[in-house]
């Protein structure tokens, strides 16, 4: 069994800004968030044993 992929979010920044002495590059940087749903958080701690195998 295998569960559905867990929900990352990404941001990132601007590749560039606009001003009024011209357009400054950026360097881009993109940032992945704490996992904020996790499709497993309603099972039970105990269906798993320590050789993963389900109960």
């Amino acid at each position: 069994m295998l569960a559905p992929p867990r929900a990352e979010e990404r941001i990132s920044t601007p590749t560039q800004v606009h001003t009024p002495f011209g357009t400054i590059p950026l360097p881009h940087v993109e940032i992945t968030t704490p996992v904020t749903v996790d499709p497993e958080w309603d099972r039970p701690g105990d269906s798993v044993t320590n050789d993963h195998e389900f109960k």
